[in-house]
């Protein structure tokens, strides 16, 4: 089982990580587009492209990673993405007044794909840190928890900056002391973390087709994990624009994510104790049928009753939990039963495999709000219509469930099975 030290020195350090990628994720679609002035349906773009230009390095990263385990570890990883990814995050803010548009398709490039660097060995090691599967859901919990306190922090610096002033100078100073500080967090897991140790494997750098396809339980979970990460990207990338455009609150831009994130964080120990109880796929699939109850309910209130869209948001925060929690836990238990030469040789490779697919699904999600908030009349900075409200209500709402019902489709036929 997993002891409290290797728990705390596993996940802390990740916030640093976490925030920095919280901050990109959530806001800085608004931000190009309200500070910086570039197009909406560009930035969406940019987004996606960077992207995908970052999915390209996802399996490579994962394979030579797993290459690596017996020479260095993955502790290596995560020394030479932490400075990289640093410096990274701090130039996205800071443009030039020209060329704008290449400076952050560069810079977000540079990031995500720094970010991979370190987000894939982590995960990777949580699965190898134990045998024990509930063990595996503890790590990934803990893991979990840091990334919701990561939110917390990531909103707080978010309204900072919304409520400066001159945002792109607060933003340029502000970001600054976040890509220093949260570096040298982020060291905090390589310099104490305690691997067990593993000797040299004869996988190959990638697996085949073939080898891939065989194992149904990974696809299937890689396929469900990119409507889930769609759904929940969906809700941070739109979590601004609700507060500040759907119900007129720019005070509540860190507010209403907040009441998402802490009413997650609150129920991760309630969603582990059940995954344990009644098995890890019932689990999951009751987070996202809760979800999907709480955000259809947001077209049935008026948009004068704040604090009901709050509490409703909370509630979708706490459904979504379960499948944030559960889903690499899932994977680390298929990937351990994967009908290689080598079982678990492969954790880095398949981990790869299951963040290029949330990559993908955030990717997609995002060109596609940047391209509807502009379709449906969108004007930035300005008090938009009501019929603009509800439209962008219906984005807020739609693209969430949708993610939801389809992975709720994709785990459906392996609900009755036996659970882990």
């Amino acid at each position: 089982m997993a002891d409290l030290r290797t728990l705390c020195v596993y996940a802390l350090p990740f916030t640093g990580g976490a925030v920095m990628l919280f901050v990109v994720q959530f806001f800085f679609l608004k931000y190009a587009t309200d500070v910086l002035l570039l197009p909406p349906a560009v930035v969406g773009t940019v987004f996606a492209l960077s992207k995908l230009a970052d999915a390209l390095t996802d399996p490579l990263i994962g394979s030579v990673s797993d290459l690596s385990r017996a020479r260095g570890g993955r502790r290596l990883w995560l020394f030479v993405s932490t400075p990289l990814l640093a410096a990274s995050f701090y130039f996205l803010w800071v443009p030039p007044a020209h060329y704008s548009v290449v400076w952050v398709f560069v810079a977000l490039v540079a990031f995500y794909v720094t970010f991979t660097g370190y987000n894939i060995p982590h995960l990777a090691l949580a699965a190898e840190l134990s045998a024990n599967s509930h063990a595996k859901t503890r790590f990934y919990g803990a893991r979990q928890m840091v990334e919701t306190v990561a939110m917390l922090t990531a909103f707080a610096l978010i309204q900072i900056v919304s409520d400066s002033v001159d945002p792109r100078e607060c933003a340029s100073e502000l970001m600054l002391i976040v890509s220093a500080g949260m570096g040298l967090f982020l060291l905090g897991t390589p310099l104490f973390i305690r691997e067990r140790t593993v000797t040299a494997t004869h996988a190959t750098f990638l697996p085949s087709a073939g080898e891939l396809m065989h194992n149904n339980a990974v696809v299937r979970l890689l396929w469900v994990w990119f409507w889930v990460f769609a759904a929940t990207g969906s809700l941070g990338v739109m979590g601004p624009y609700a507060a500040e455009y759907i119900l007129g609150r720019p005070d509540l831009i860190a507010v209403l994510p907040a009441s998402f994130v802490v009413a997650g964080l609150v129920s991760i120990p309630f969603w582990i104790t059940l995954a344990k109880r009644y098995g890890k796929r019932r689990i999951f699939m009751a987070g996202l049928v809760g979800a999907v109850v709480s955000l259809a309910a947001l077209l049935w209130i008026p948009l004068t009753k704040v604090p009901i869209f709050v509490t409703l948001t909370a509630c979708c925060g706490v459904f979504l939990s379960a499948p944030s929690i559960l889903g690499p836990s899932l994977l680390a238990d298929a990937v351990g039963e994967a009908p290689d030469h080598a079982p678990g040789a492969r954790q880095g490779f398949y981990f790869s495999l299951f963040v290029l697919s949330g990559k993908v699904g955030v990717a997609a999600v995002t060109a596609i709000i940047g391209i509807l908030i502009a379709a449906v009349g969108y004007v930035p900075n300005e008090v938009q219509s009501a019929g603009v409200r509800v439209n962008l209500l219906y984005v807020f709402v739609g693209l969430p469930v949708l993610g939801c019902l389809v992975g709720m489709l994709g785990m459906m036929d392996r609900a009755s099975n036996s659970e882990s």
